[in-house]
């Protein structure tokens, strides 16, 4: 079997004297399209971040709801573009992933598809008109060199050892694998080398993932929660000390971007007078396609919040419109 980039990635890991790896890094800023960058799917969190760096470990934390899963299923499709994408979803099927997809791909501003529509037991209040998007949309799959690992329960060797393997399955079909996915590290089985310690396990496992990274020559999106404690503060916006476990994750990761939708929070609030209540509707209109996404770790540049605007019944993320504009662009 041909080895493709993982037989190259050896050969660019080896030590090698600093001039050599300064013609590297010419080569590499003389290139229209550099080999070790890959974007995010949304330009705005690309001038931010810089986008996907080769060998890099990136965390995508937030609360549940806040558009993790969301985030990953949309714009992974335009990652996709500059190289093939391994997904590991641990919690959903691979056919919730799809729908998602697919409703993404469909989706108009004044008339998206919810991706729950597309599930089963819900399927036959498609009309026919919906059903011919869909099939157009999941066309367009073949486009995007993405693979869907659908077993839950795996260990970071397990995970790895399938990312090695799908590495050189994607390069005998000419694509090179860029950008692995885990989703999420919760529900990453600690294996047969477990602590008993929780921290500890995760500390040990994100370490793994950030060597996975280097060894393999990809990015790794490894989402991952946030503390409950956020839940109890005023200010819920989430904050890097709100991690869980942040220690070793925030000493491992090259890269940390948390999401935050304040029209989640405002739409469970009660009580307060009839003018509050009037005021908390307008803010809710307001904000209600609202996604934050801050940038709390960097190693390639500035931190900062990019704001993107989200369908989350559809799983569609988008950059936010320019002051002017008066609907997402498909």
């Amino acid at each position: 079997v041909d080895q493709g980039p993982v037989d190259a990635l050896q050969g660019r890991n080896r030590a090698r004297f600093l001039h050599e790896a300064g013609v590297e890094l010419m080569t590499s800023l003389q290139s229209k399209e550099p080999d070790d960058v890959m974007t995010t799917g949304l330009a705005d969190l690309d001038d931010v971040l810089g986008g996907y760096y080769v060998g890099d470990l990136v965390i995508g934390a937030g609360r549940p709801s806040m558009g993790k899963s969301t985030f990953v299923t949309s714009t992974m499709m335009r990652s996709a573009r500059h190289g093939a994408v391994l997904l590991f979803t641990l919690e959903m099927s691979a056919e919730s992933v799809t729908a998602r997809c697919a409703s993404d791909i469909s989706y108009k501003p004044s008339d998206g598809i919810a991706y729950a529509r597309m599930m089963p037991g819900k399927r036959r209040g498609l009309s026919g008109h919906e059903l011919e998007r869909i099939a157009v949309a999941t066309d367009l799959f073949q486009s995007f060199p993405v693979v869907i690992d659908e077993r839950g329960g795996l260990s970071v060797a397990q995970i790895r050892a399938r990312a090695t393997r799908e590495a050189q399955r994607l390069s005998v079909k000419g694509h090179r694998l860029r950008l692995v996915i885990v989703d999420h590290l919760g529900l990453v089985n600690a294996g047969d080398r477990s602590s008993g310690n929780r921290a500890v396990d995760l500390g040990e496992m994100t370490s793994a993932f950030k060597a996975m990274a280097k060894d393999l020559g990809v990015t790794v999106l490894l989402l991952s929660q946030l503390n409950r404690g956020v839940e109890q503060r005023d200010d819920k916006v989430p904050k890097l000390s709100d991690l869980r476990d942040s220690g070793r994750i925030e000493e491992d990761a090259d890269s940390i971007f948390t999401f935050y939708r304040e029209a989640y929070y405002l739409s469970r609030e009660t009580g307060g007078s009839t003018d509050e209540a009037l005021a908390r509707e307008d803010q809710l209109r307001a904000v209600a396609n609202d996604l934050d996404i801050h940038v709390v770790k960097n190693r390639h540049g500035r931190i900062g919040t990019v704001k993107a605007w989200v369908d989350m019944a559809c799983a569609a993320v988008r950059d936010y419109p320019r002051p002017g504009e008066h609907e997402r662009r498909e």
